[in-house]
């Protein structure tokens, strides 16, 4: 008895640390997930303002100015927050996995039954969280990368 209390307590603690691990990886909230894709939004307005700038024959300082401080800054933000991060697999089957033992081995249990369908609830509203944050980048970087798009079509058809 005495030993599957020690086992499922070892389990369960690796099953919350992995837990802990996953809700922390990216997208950990929205804020942290922008700030990785700003470099390369950053970049791509810069270049796209040098380029019409370079094509329309208008070298105007300020505008050459601006597309070059935007892409100097998209280096610079890139170096102090690093390339873009994805969500570790491994954390998922770690998880998944944990999981799997603790219904293997002490699934016969009533609290153990509980236990888990309470950390299956929060891991799932974690998910739902990880996804919404996902769709909402992604929502806005379509949006930027389309005005880009038209920005940029619209100069090379006023050339």
């Amino acid at each position: 008895m005495e030993s599957n209390k020690i086992d499922f307590q070892s389990l369960s603690y690796r099953l919350e640390n992995e837990f802990a691990k996953y809700k922390s990886d990216y997208p950990k909230d929205f804020g942290t997930a922008f700030t990785k894709t700003l470099p390369l939004m950053f970049l791509l307005v810069g270049a796209t303002m040098l380029f019409i700038a370079t094509a329309m024959k208008y070298h105007d300082g300020a505008t050459v100015t601006v597309s070059v401080v935007l892409i100097m800054v998209s280096g610079y933000m890139r170096l102090m927050f690093g390339k873009k991060e994805v969500t570790d697999p491994e954390l998922r089957k770690n998880i998944s996995g944990v999981r799997f033992d603790i219904e293997q081995n002490f699934g016969k249990y009533s609290d153990v039954k509980t236990y888990l369908d309470d950390f299956n609830a929060e891991f799932s509203r974690v998910q739902a969280y990880k996804a919404k944050v996902k769709k909402q980048l992604y929502v806005i970087q379509s949006v930027a990368y389309f005005i880009l798009a038209v920005v940029f079509a619209f100069a090379v058809a006023m050339k």
